[in-house]
């Protein structure tokens, strides 16, 4: 199940961590965090997809979280085995994070979250914080 709690938290190791100002530049600073922690450290396609996944996710943020403009905005990457996992936090409570059927005006983030990530999740305890997982090749076949 995509919407799964998160599981062995604790056991990752953080590999990168930022806070950005919310606004049009977000998304741009996202994916650079991302591509600079994962190099080295995963294969180039699973940086792509956590690059595209972040994106994403920091679109919504600035779209829909309903903060102004300069809101903090903290990513986190980390490594666990075969998997790397993104978070995305912010101070957001204005809408629930969920997905729709897209449209011109959107309603792709999601959808596309959905599909890329091996896993991925929403919690609200302190605003809302939306992470997802992506498995390396290595954990995307049988299990050992």
């Amino acid at each position: 199940t995509h919407m799964a709690v998160q599981e062995n938290a604790d056991a990752f190791s953080v590999v990168g961590e930022v806070t950005i100002p919310t606004g049009p530049q977000a998304p741009l600073a996202g994916r650079e965090a991302i591509k600079d922690w994962l190099d080295g450290r995963a294969p180039y396609a699973v940086r792509a997809d956590a690059c595209l996944l972040t994106s994403e996710v920091i679109s919504n943020s600035v779209r829909h979280a309903g903060l102004p403009a300069g809101s903090p905005l903290h990513i986190t990457a980390a490594v666990y085995d075969d998997t790397v996992r993104v978070a995305i936090s912010d101070h957001g409570h204005a809408g629930a994070v969920r997905r729709r059927q897209p449209d011109a005006s959107g309603g792709y983030g999601l959808q596309i979250l959905h599909l890329i990530a091996a896993r991925w999740g929403v919690e609200h305890d302190h605003g809302t914080r939306v992470w997802f997982d992506l498995a390396t090749p290595h954990s995307a076949g049988p299990s050992r």
